[in-house]
């Protein structure tokens, strides 16, 4: 079930080809959005089983800027399409906040 001989099922090494597509709304906002294919080196994330290694990603944030902070917000999907069973899928979510000094 792995295709890398070190990854386990609570470890996926991933690579993901996904060009990013950005629309500046303001000098504070920016959103961000891509969709793209992804190579994963196992079959699961935790409880999460994706079929097969190959798998397509979706990813979109939002970027606010206010000074010299800076917030992140966004959200990535993976999901085969129903090319391999099973095809649970998995979102992640995340939100940064940085201080350019």
């Amino acid at each position: 079930d792995n295709l890398l001989n070190y990854s386990d099922r609570d470890t996926n090494n991933v690579v993901d080809f996904n060009p990013m597509f950005c629309v500046k709304l303001s000098k504070m906002l920016q959103l961000c959005y891509s969709s793209g294919v992804s190579l994963f080196s196992s079959k699961f994330i935790g409880k999460e089983k994706f079929g097969g290694y190959f798998s397509f990603n979706h990813f979109a944030k939002v970027f606010f800027k206010i000074k010299k902070l800076t917030f992140n917000l966004g959200m990535q999907h993976y999901s085969n399409n129903g090319i391999f069973y099973p095809n649970d899928g998995i979102n992640f979510y995340f939100l940064s906040v940085g201080w350019k000094y």
